[in-house]
């Protein structure tokens, strides 16, 4: 195992609780476009990889699919049957899942993609397990510029001085292009139907919950942050406090959050 993927895996481990209550109002709301995206119905048979709580293994259900979530955090599975406990939920690496080729019709992933380190041996084992004309639906973070939410903690990192990239930090966490999606999803075997930007805005309590909520419930943004000593945290906290100020309305704290929704057909 990679240094980034103990770092992964730690981390998914123990922040459980934390990312289901701070993430879920973002999650939840990509779960419908997803499913739509891989033409999930009745009667297909569907592979959630980096299933998390099994909200998207839910619904998928719900629409009368067949349905196992994955994900290779212990904790997050036990959350997952806790939640949902008539579904089958398994512990495997998404990289590599225990399933024979050709036995699923779609496969989804919610913020799962970024999460893998080698993302391209992922798709093509994704597409292995798809038969023809199967769909594939993964999202992931937009670019900082556009997703607020964690472009502001990005921002403040690089206004502190200090390089994200000196730690094990894998595969890109945000976007890197529409094309760039394209091209992995056609070098893995897939015809790519679409990459699609989703936004919208959230409405913390105040820049002190955004914060604390964002450290409590992420990995690597966390790991970037908390590595550092005590007074390099706070000049990194003095400059996020000046970057949310952009985001103060008369209504409060209102954030950007962008998602790109990447769907493939298998070839």
């Amino acid at each position: 195992m990679t240094e980034f993927e103990e770092l992964e895996k730690a981390g998914w481990e123990r922040t459980v609780d934390d990312y289901y209550a701070a993430c879920r109002p973002v999650t939840h709301r990509l779960i419908v476009p997803l499913l739509d995206a891989a033409r999930v119905s009745a009667g297909s048979r569907v592979l959630d990889v980096g299933t998390g709580p099994g909200d998207v293994a839910a619904e998928a259900a719900e629409r009368g699919a067949e349905v196992i979530g994955l994900d290779f955090a212990r904790a997050m599975i036990n959350l997952a049957v806790r939640l949902h406990p008539d579904l089958p939920f398994v512990i495997a690496d998404a990289v590599s899942p225990p399933f024979e080729d050709r036995s699923f019709d779609a496969v989804v992933g919610n913020f799962t993609f970024h999460h893998i380190a080698d993302q391209q041996r992922a798709l093509v084992s994704w597409r292995h397990l798809l038969r023809d004309g199967g769909c594939l639906a993964l999202t992931v973070w937009d670019d900082p510029s556009a997703c607020r939410m964690l472009g502001l903690f990005v921002d403040a990192v690089a206004a502190a001085g200090i390089r994200p990239a000196d730690g094990p930090f894998g595969a890109p966490a945000m976007a890197t292009g529409d094309e760039s999606y394209r091209a992995l999803l056609h070098a893995a075997g897939f015809h790519p139907t679409s990459v699609t930007t989703i936004g919208f805005t959230i409405r913390p309590v105040n820049v002190d919950a955004l914060w604390t909520s964002v450290l409590a419930a992420t990995v690597r943004t966390a790991s970037t942050i908390t590595r550092e000593s005590l007074g390099v945290q706070q000049r990194i906290r003095d400059a996020f406090d000046g970057l949310t100020s952009d985001y103060l309305t008369e209504d409060g704290l209102v954030v950007p959050v962008s998602v790109k929704l990447i769907a493939g057909r298998a070839a």
